[in-house]
């Protein structure tokens, strides 16, 4: 999450993007290993199922964070046509932080998708009380955004966070499609995620993950028949982060 300590070593973005032969690889070439998501996999496996762990070490961001979706996610409500607060789609969701801390105070019923198992077992524990999963709490799918299918017209928001770079330019795409589908009539995406401050891409081999640019996002966006209605960039956080923008988006027209 951060362009210094997105891993375990030092990072410069510029290194990162090298076309040079010798450089490292091109984001199509990096997203054409045939270990690409099992990499990714293997990676969050190893991660503890705590806000820390889903925040990368960064916990400290996560008040923070939570109080900036809620003002986005306020501001989305007051526009016209505003989303519904019916059902939300909590994607990437890990243990369930975005879910408890945020869209259970907006959404009726929030389901969850997760591929990793121990995530998915923390999650049960963190959303419940005495046991009991929370009454908000629909299911918990334990796949990988790569495979996962929607039901359709089903959800009011559908929320990505942290988990975009894991996919992907051809299954974002896909991804995104389903979503427009699962979408209700005045439903809406929204992606928060960080950003690179160039045109360029950074590639982190340690967690099989890609930061696109704004413009790369966009033009997937717009592959996909979706429109921006909303973006913002998050303020506040710790110095030596990526730049993190929280972006709605609505269909151009439904996708048969």
């Amino acid at each position: 999450m951060t362009e210094d300590l997105v891993d375990s070593r030092p990072k410069e973005v510029e290194s990162e993007t090298s076309s040079d032969d010798a450089g490292p690889p091109t984001a199509d070439e990096f997203f054409k290993s045939p270990d690409f998501y099992k990499n990714a996999q293997q990676y969050w496996s190893r991660i503890d199922p705590t806000i820390d762990g889903m925040l990368g070490g960064l916990s400290i961001i996560d008040t923070t964070d939570v109080n900036g979706s809620a003002r986005f996610l306020n501001q989305l409500f007051k526009m016209k046509p505003a989303p519904g607060t019916t059902r939300a789609l909590d994607c990437g969701a890990g243990i369930g932080r975005v879910t408890k801390n945020l869209l259970m105070n907006y959404f009726k019923t929030v389901d969850l998708v997760e591929q990793d198992e121990n995530f998915v077992r923390k999650a049960h524990d963190y959303l419940s009380t005495n046991d009991q999963l929370n009454e908000k709490i629909g299911t918990i799918h334990n796949v990988g955004l790569q495979d996962f299918t929607l039901t359709d017209n089903t959800y009011d928001v559908i929320w990505c966070q942290w988990v975009l770079g894991h996919l992907t330019d051809e299954d974002l795409g896909a991804f995104f499609k389903r979503c427009t589908a699962g979408l209700t009539k005045n439903g809406c995406i929204i992606i928060k995620e960080n950003f690179t401050s160039t045109n360029d891409f950074c590639i982190d081999a340690t967690d099989s993950s890609v930061t696109r640019s704004l413009r790369v996002t966009k033009t997937i966006l717009e592959s996909a028949n979706l429109r921006i209605v909303k973006i913002c960039k998050q303020d506040n956080f710790i110095q030596g982060l990526f730049p993190v923008y929280s972006i709605a988006c609505k269909p151009n027209r439904r996708i048969q």
